[in-house]
């Protein structure tokens, strides 16, 4: 058996190890200083033919989901590591694939959201539904996955980036027998592996109305009431029915796979964070609940009495764990993060499927979340 002394050298070496491959990655790989050998090319090409490329733009700072698969077997058969150990790497160095969201205002005529009930809340964006590899020809536009997925509400239409959603009263049913073939092509195309979404980078270039509050915050965190919530839907899908025919118009017998092709789908999203309650008990009406403050999951609060932008960067990972309670929570509150943000478990409980929203928050006469621009990328893991 080793012993301790050799098993932390074994690790020194495979940190400095992984740390050059990390940097060698974005470099130079996939590079034609490797022969790919036939089992590689005809891997690289079954994914190709599975999943478009991800758009130019996504490809300057991320690999497609060929990419990855390319780089595994490369560590795999030139290398000869282990897969486990391949998995490791791929991890240590984040060479994951990713979309990324952005607002679609000017960011030189930036959104102002004001206190008062009707718009203290306001949706921004929300991302492409967790395992959706965008087309390389439209990379900006959510395209359906093509037969049998034709869509008669597209799917463009349905997850509109910056469109805000409508409450979904419990009592609706969710019309989803068409959900579980549509997310298994989306997991054939995107690869996802283990736990599916690794991590999630929030860009805010913000700023609040410059003025108000304690001269001792100003600058702080402390005493902002203007910040931003991150909220959850889920898409589902489902197969409308098709017309009755007559006796004498009805076609031939069809098998099943064409029956599905002519039978149009439609797309909707259910929102699951904020939660949908009644306006008033009993009541049919339905809206989001908001709470009045900001509570420990908040995403990130703008500088207080601050009137000049600055972008905040918030990463969450499936890695996190920092307790809300500990000093390490102290300090997220010290960042204008909530204290309940960093324990990984939001990302960890993703599904493919899932889509990411964020939403702007004010409170109180006088206060406003001035938002240039927010851009969330989403990472998976292959």
């Amino acid at each position: 058996m080793a012993s301790f002394d050799n098993i932390l050298a074994i690790l020194a070496i495979l940190s400095n190890a992984l740390f050059a491959l990390r940097q060698y990655f974005y470099n130079t790989i996939p590079s034609t200083l490797f022969k790919q050998s036939p089992r590689t090319i005809d891997m690289a090409q079954q994914i190709d033919n599975q999943a478009p490329p991800q758009s130019t733009e996504s490809n300057l700072h991320g690999p497609s989901v060929k990419d990855v698969v390319e780089v595994k077997q490369i560590l795999f058969e030139k290398f000869h590591l282990p897969i486990e150990l391949v998995e490791v790497v791929i991890d240590f160095a984040e060479y994951w694939p990713l979309t990324t969201s952005v607002t679609t205002n000017d960011p030189d005529r930036p959104i102002h959201v004001r206190s008062g009930a009707e718009f203290e809340n306001r949706f921004l964006v929300r991302t492409f539904p967790l395992g959706y590899v965008p087309n390389g020809d439209s990379p900006t536009t959510l395209t359906d996955p093509g037969t049998p997925f034709q869509g008669h509400i597209t799917l463009d239409k349905a997850v509109k980036s910056c469109v805000a959603p409508k409450p979904w009263p419990p009592s609706r049913d969710v019309q989803d027998d068409a959900t579980e073939e549509l997310l298994e092509q989306w997991t054939a195309a995107s690869m996802p592996r283990g736990t599916p979404c690794r991590k999630i980078v929030f860009t805010l270039k913000s700023h609040d109305q410059g003025w108000g509050g304690s001269t001792a915050d100003k600058g702080t965190y402390r005493g902002s009431y203007s910040w931003f919530d991150v909220g959850l839907e889920r898409i589902s899908a489902s197969r409308t029915e098709p017309p009755e025919r007559t006796e004498e118009s009805a076609p031939l017998p069809e098998s099943q796979e064409e029956a599905k092709a002519s039978t149009p789908v439609i797309y909707s999203l259910r929102t699951i964070l904020p939660r949908t309650v009644p306006k008033v008990p009993s009541s049919e009406d339905y809206q989001f609940e908001h709470a009045l403050m900001p509570q420990q999951n908040y995403l990130q609060k703008n500088r207080t009495a601050e009137r000049e932008t600055y972008e905040h960067v918030v990463t969450w990972s499936c890695d996190d764990n920092i307790l809300p309670e500990s000093l390490d929570g102290d300090e997220l509150e010290k960042q204008g993060r909530g204290r309940d943000t960093a324990t990984g478990q939001f990302v960890r409980d993703l599904k493919v499927g899932d889509v990411v929203t964020v939403w702007a928050k004010a409170r109180f006469p006088g206060w406003v979340n001035v938002v240039e621009q927010v851009k969330v990328d989403v990472y998976w893991a292959v």
